[in-house]
């Protein structure tokens, strides 16, 4: 019996399987991912190496360059760029198509790890980056409200990303941009002269009095307990206070030699929404997830935190690839 003689026969058998595959087919549409581009994994990364306060001529010299001298040795090297700005290098490094990228990046690392004695002390680590397009953000908000740009942030940081990182399918949210705390202790340098005190002193007093400190274990009726001695600064009176040595039986403090301000970091980008300051927050979605789902998600959540959050705080999608999508879509 062949084929046709098969489907003639057995037409009900037939009609069956038919609207197996069909039903099948529906369900498979349905279940397809939506995403704006397709996951490639790009034969690139970038060697990022942080180095706050430093000029780009020294930057090149000091990090740039024996970073590219490192690369130059890996295997399947196709191009090597650069760019060296103040406080910051970023060599970028293309390989030939085929190339592992995950093996490339990690042999990426172990030669940088070899050349760390070369490197400034105080600089940051390098950093190792693949370009995956599918890590991109698909959603940007600029927000706006409270009484600065530093609270908003440490708002969003402490009450809003950390709930939308546990939305299925969210790999990272993060907020950037708007002033960031930062302690300020101002030396007055003629009293510095007068009692003696050298700066690296107060520099090197506020390392070590800033520190949490480990003080092994205690047993009793079979429970052990860590013990730590708790050193960190809660508080800018703690720093004031700060012994710094005495004078035969007088102490004196921080706050003898200087002035301590609870202020922010030095203000060197600006962030602005409808001629107001802001803070921008992004959210990056998980590979393989369904990125108008992922987004409907992650406004539901903002919108059952509305009642708890302060009436005056505004969210608006600069960047929102749904919309993309859907369009693109509907064509």
């Amino acid at each position: 019996m062949n084929l046709p003689e098969f489907s003639v026969n057995k037409s009900v058998t037939i009609s069956m399987l038919i609207m197996i595959v069909v039903l099948g087919g529906i369900v498979a549409f349905f279940g397809l991912g939506l995403d704006l581009m397709p996951e490639l994994e790009f034969p690139m990364i970038t060697v990022v190496t942080k180095y706050e306060g430093v000029a780009p001529e020294d930057i090149e010299n000091l990090i740039t360059k024996p970073v590219e001298e490192v690369c130059s040795t890996l295997k399947n090297v196709k191009s090597i760029a650069s760019a060296s700005e103040e406080g910051t290098s970023a060599v970028m490094v293309e390989f030939e198509w085929g190339t592992n990228i995950d093996f490339a990046a990690q042999d990426a690392r172990d030669a940088l790890d070899r050349i760390g004695m070369i490197l400034p002390s105080d600089a940051d680590d390098p950093m190792v980056m693949k370009f995956d397009p599918s890590q991109m953000p698909i959603l940007v908000y600029g927000v706006t409200g409270m009484k600065n740009t530093m609270e908003l942030r440490d708002y969003l940081e402490d009450s809003v990303t950390p709930r939308l990182e546990r939305i299925e399918g969210v790999a990272m949210s993060m907020a950037l941009g708007g002033l960031e705390r930062e302690i300020n202790v101002f030396v007055n340098r003629t009293k510095l002269e007068a009692y003696n005190i050298s700066l690296d002193e107060i520099i090197a007093t506020l390392r070590a009095e800033n520190l949490n400190i480990s003080a092994g274990q205690v047993t009793k009726d079979y429970t052990e307990y860590l013990i730590r001695t708790l050193g960190e600064y809660k508080n800018i009176d703690s720093i004031k206070n700060t012994v710094l040595r005495k004078l035969g039986d007088v102490p004196i403090y921080i706050k003898d030699v200087a002035e301590v301000k609870d202020t922010h970091k030095e203000r060197r980008h600006r962030t602005r929404l409808d001629g107001k300051d802001s803070v921008i927050m992004m959210v990056a979605k998980q590979s393989g997830a369904n990125t108008v789902n992922v987004i409907s998600k992650v406004e539901k959540a903002l919108e059952e935190m509305r009642e708890e959050m302060p009436q005056d705080i505004k969210f608006h999608a600069v960047m929102d690839q749904s919309n993309i999508i859907k369009r693109i879509a509907s064509v």
